[in-house]
């Protein structure tokens, strides 16, 4: 797994973003249209989005290495490797769309896309399975990030998401693999798995997710 370019590219946009602000600016100017959907505190509220999107983009090689060590131990890479390094890929070759952007923001919306396909990727093994194949709920996360860069384009990259889950699916007969999950995916086994932290002081508006377009 490619995580430290990963990292390398984090460590450039953050120190873009300390040099031009620019994440800091666009917040500030949509804090009107934001409060209407996310809780936010009244002082500083630009920055702990900020504070946010970098815990949020900080995640994915987190995730990304722990998974592959935690997974090699179960005996499960080669069922969920396609889908740690497709959501690498997302990261490190973004969709021609999103090549204009820079810094944090440009990031941010690569983040959302291996989020995306991660929490999708458990919500088909769910279906499938009546179980998750990793224990962790990013739909809380996802749905503010979908906020913070506006509902075209997270609607946009959602559709490319599940695209190539099921491209995924079908490609490497994902279901048809049948590993011996019930023993294995019990939570104990993945009690080293890294959380997305909550210490951002940033949360949904009750219902908001509602307004998200179908």
């Amino acid at each position: 797994m490619g995580t430290n370019t990963i990292r390398s590219v984090i460590a450039a946009a953050r120190l873009k973003e300390t040099q031009t602000r620019a994440l800091l600016g666009d917040f500030s100017r949509q804090l009107p249209q934001l409060r209407e959907r996310l809780l936010l505190p009244e002082d500083n509220a630009a920055a702990q989005l900020v504070n946010f999107v970098e815990q949020y983009i900080e995640y994915v090689p987190v995730f990304i290495d722990n998974v592959t060590r935690i997974s090699k131990n179960l005996g499960l890479y080669r069922y969920i490797s396609p889908f740690l390094y497709m959501a690498e890929d997302f990261f490190l070759a973004p969709p021609e769309q999103l090549e204009q952007e820079v810094g944090l923001r440009a990031i941010l919306d690569e983040a959302f896309l291996a989020q995306r396909l991660i929490e999708e990727v458990n919500d088909l093994h769910i279906r499938h399975y009546q179980r998750p194949l990793l224990p962790l709920d990013m739909t809380r996360a996802n749905i503010i990030v979908h906020h913070l860069i506006g509902d075209q384009l997270a609607n946009s990259l959602d559709a490319l998401v599940e695209h190539t889950v099921q491209r995924l699916v079908v490609r490497e007969h994902l279901f048809q693999q049948n590993p011996p999950l019930p023993e294995q995916m019990s939570p104990e086994r993945w009690r080293d798995l890294p959380c997305l932290s909550r210490d951002a002081d940033v949360d949904l508006r009750l219902g908001s997710a509602l307004h998200m377009p179908a």
